[in-house]
């Protein structure tokens, strides 16, 4: 490589230094959450997946540990996933189109220190809840998500702290 004309050799590499730029770019802008925001609903994407929640099916919207919270009608967890934008842009950027935005969880107050066989929690809850303490100790990001997201659908909303993890049930739910 030494022995090559030097010009062709820096003309080279910055051709494959921008190319490289280019394609971590796309990368990141493809992992990044993308939020449209109208007065009726937002339109949530992020890899190639695309939600969109209607706004009377929002009751809170807030920003947690740089992640994005959206809770629905009976404080269930709509939505959560990691949000780059400063906390100040996207409470305006609610506020504009009259989304009911807090500056922390309005119910964090109901949470509890959830503990193997924890009583309040059914069974099946708490045999969700053990197998995603397991993978977050594995350090399996992903599954520990796909568990988060099926608890929520039992209504379970969860608060992850460096202690553990901190647990309470959508109103209705028993």
């Amino acid at each position: 490589i030494a022995s090559l004309n030097s010009l062709w050799i820096s003309i080279v590499a910055t051709i494959i230094g921008i190319s490289v730029g280019i394609l971590l770019t796309l990368i990141i802008f493809n992992e990044s959450l993308e939020i449209t925001i109208t007065f009726e609903n937002l339109r949530l994407k992020i890899n190639d997946k695309v939600e969109t929640i209607d706004k009377k099916n929002i009751s809170a919207i807030y920003t947690e540990n740089n992640q994005l919270v959206i809770l629905g009608e009976s404080s269930n967890q709509l939505y959560r996933e990691v949000f780059d934008t400063k906390k100040e842009t996207a409470r305006e950027a609610f506020n504009h189109y009259h989304y009911p935005w807090y500056e922390k969880d309005p119910y964090k107050s109901l949470y509890q220190r959830w503990v193997l066989g924890h009583p309040d929690f059914p069974e099946k809850i708490n045999a969700l809840l053990y197998a995603r303490e397991h993978t977050l100790k594995e350090g399996k990001k992903a599954d520990a998500k796909y568990l988060q997201m099926e608890l929520a659908k039992l209504g379970v909303v969860i608060r992850d702290d460096n202690n553990g993890q901190y647990v309470r049930l959508a109103k209705g739910i028993d």
